[in-house]
């Protein structure tokens, strides 16, 4: 699960995406994931974006604060050994593990960050050579697979019967009963979303027919017409 956590950078709102021509691009850093560790633990993921230049022994410090306290509750040190030079290794991904990880009311802020970019040792944070990407993940959702139409039972296909219906009741079922009364025997359970068929009655109790072909009793305010 991704838990959105702000970083900044200490000393400074927003860095250059591109140094000057000529010179190494940036390091791109963002918050890409958490996810629960091992033991009670929790890691936050972080991917760094090389730009295609060649990343050796990169260390990124960070205070991490409470957001409504402003109180530093934890330092750390995200640590990686190589990445970039070619496409194929031009992402890379730094972990910080702690308990407090995650939780949702954290700030983090780089003070120190340090790699040698293209054999040249850099400290990137003088040299403008980091820049803090946001990161805001894709809403998922899931879309609940579409039921089979169900074949009509031969009692249901009476003229009569040409309305279908479910159920509303907060109980989420209702019991269809042999006679129009409370006292008759229940023939049959109606549960929420089960499609029926009836049509319009007097009186509080109207026939129905089930999905299993029963003709019965449903007392009317526990109808829903879907015509």
């Amino acid at each position: 699960m991704v838990f959105r956590k702000s970083v900044t950078l200490a000393g400074a709102a927003l860095l250059m995406g591109t140094l000057m021509s000529g010179q190494a691009q940036a390091i791109q850093m963002w918050h890409s994931d958490t996810v629960w560790a091992n033991q009670g633990m929790c890691a936050a993921n972080f991917t760094f974006d090389s730009g295609l230049d060649r990343v050796q022994q990169l260390k990124v410090h960070i205070q991490v604060l409470d957001k409504k306290s402003n109180k530093v509750v934890a330092q750390d040190v995200i640590e990686v050994e190589e990445f970039g030079g070619s496409s194929a290794d031009r992402y890379a991904t730094g972990y910080w593990h702690s308990e407090i990880a995650c939780d949702d009311d954290l700030r983090l802020v780089v003070t120190q960050a340090n790699a040698v970019v293209d054999d040249e040792r850099m400290d990137l944070l003088a040299r403008q050579a980091l820049d803090i990407r946001p990161f805001v993940p894709y809403e998922i959702t899931i879309q609940a697979p579409a039921r089979a139409q169900a074949a009509r039972p031969d009692a249901c296909s009476a003229a009569k019967f040409n309305v279908q219906a479910v159920i509303q009741d907060k109980d989420g079922y209702s019991n269809v009963r042999a006679q129009p009364n409370g006292k008759s025997d229940v023939i049959e359970k109606l549960f929420d979303n089960e499609p029926f068929y009836t049509f319009e009655q007097k009186g509080n109790w109207w026939q129905v027919c089930t999905p299993s072909g029963q003709v019965g009793y449903l007392y009317h305010d526990r109808i829903r017409q879907q015509r």
